[in-house]
């Protein structure tokens, strides 16, 4: 009976601190079976169509950057007429988000081997103000862009950096 109540205690997958914040429930800490921290999967709801742009920023080592739509496509009424909630639009201050892993590179343009043997990383080469052609979701983030690809749908240039 004494190794049964000294042993350690696994914790459930339901531990956590719950709440409520301003974009609905939430839960805080969430631990598996094993232990590990739980985090959730976010859902891309994929709109229609695809929208010209351009890149407002952008920073390769966070692999992180936004992009302003140039001519307008992306309006709160047109969003509202695709189903995007209100909340949604607002985050950012209605501004596109987008991650490295969603920009078209040229074939063959991945990891490869850097100096002294080493995985180089390659980054797209993406400068403020290039004018971009690119697919919108939404998510639990925002709206993102994704399929991020020049001006008349061709793979952007990349950078080696080690």
């Amino acid at each position: 009976w004494l190794k049964l109540a000294t042993r350690p205690i696994r914790p459930r997958a339901s531990t956590g601190m719950f709440g409520n914040t301003a974009k609905g429930p939430s839960a805080e800490n969430v631990l598996s079976m094993s232990g590990e921290p739980i985090k959730p999967k976010l859902t891309r709801n994929q709109l229609q169509g695809t929208v010209i742009g351009s890149i407002s920023h952008y920073n390769p080592f966070k692999n992180f950057g936004w992009i302003t739509d140039d001519f307008g496509y992306v309006t709160p009424d047109i969003l509202a007429q695709l189903g995007v909630p209100p909340a949604v639009q607002r985050m950012n201050g209605g501004k596109i988000y987008f991650q490295t892993r969603d920009v078209v590179i040229g074939y063959g343009a991945r990891k490869g081997k850097g100096k002294g043997g080493g995985e180089s990383v390659v980054a797209p080469n993406m400068p403020s103000g290039q004018t971009v052609m690119f697919t919108v979701y939404w998510d639990q983030k925002g709206l993102g862009a994704a399929n991020i690809t020049g001006e008349h749908g061709e793979p952007l240039p990349v950078t080696e950096q080690w």
